[in-house]
């Protein structure tokens, strides 16, 4: 199994559900946009950067433990507990997210 399966086997236990397919799909893009950063492929374009599920895709946390609760990492202020993020833009404090809902 390679690393990035690895990796995104690990998403299921840190985040408790499976990510769509279109997650992955942009990992894939900005992967081949800038394969040495690809959390940062966005920055220059369009002043965003990838976090959250992102981060454990590149491996941020292979070697670390993850934050306490990944469902407070990159959390914002006024940020429903449905709501976490996966994008970041600027700093206004827009950012972007998958909102869970049964």
């Amino acid at each position: 199994m390679s690393r990035v399966q690895q990796r995104r086997q690990l998403l299921r236990p840190l985040y408790g559900f499976d990510f769509q397919e279109d997650l992955y799909r942009v990992w894939d893009y900005v992967c081949r946009l800038q394969p040495l950063d690809p959390l940062h492929a966005l920055e220059e374009p369009l002043a965003l950067v990838l976090t959250g599920p992102f981060e454990v895709l590149w491996g941020r946390f292979d070697q670390a433990m993850p934050p306490p609760s990944v469902y407070l990492h990159w959390r914002y202020y006024n940020d429903p507990p449905e709501f976490f993020t996966v994008l970041v833009g600027g700093d206004d404090g827009h950012h972007w997210g998958y909102f869970l809902d049964d």
